[in-house]
């Protein structure tokens, strides 16, 4: 079975954004792109005869911050197991300043609810987080 780390998706698009603001402060242009994906080869143990589906990318811009949101259906046939359907759901929105962010991931398997979250963030929250774990770490006995 596929279980993909929701984080990767909001690492990538993070560091595509720092990359982005470090080569010079580029703009970004909200886009949308859409794909077809299909099984390329497996391993011969693993199971898996076909794997099709469909990913729907879009990076957009509000008055305030950013949005990604990054849908993907994928079917995998097993050779003898029942087939399974996989829907997957990631949206985040970071603002422009880049003090606050959050973002919502669900997964769904054959139509049952298999991972939910939600995380919201300031920067705030995280210096604080960051300050008091660098105290605790540097305090002797």
């Amino acid at each position: 079975m596929i279980n993909p780390p929701p984080i990767v998706s909001f690492l990538l698009v993070a560091g595509l954004a720092a990359a982005t603001t470090a080569a010079g402060g580029a703009e970004i242009a909200p886009h949308r792109a859409l794909y077809s994906m299909t099984l390329g080869t497996a391993k011969n143990d693993s199971g898996v005869v076909d794997a099709r589906g469909t990913m729907d990318y879009e990076w957009g811009e509000t008055c305030d911050g950013w949005t990604i949101e990054q849908r993907y259906r994928l079917k995998m046939r097993y050779g003898e197991t029942p087939d399974v359907d996989i829907i997957s759901s990631f949206v985040t929105w970071e603002s422009k300043d880049g003090a606050r962010y959050r973002f919502n991931q669900k997964q769904t398997r054959n139509g049952e609810l298999i991972r939910t979250s939600t995380v919201r963030r300031s920067l705030m929250l995280l210096e604080r987080a960051a300050s008091s774990s660098s105290q605790s770490r540097n305090r002797r006995p």
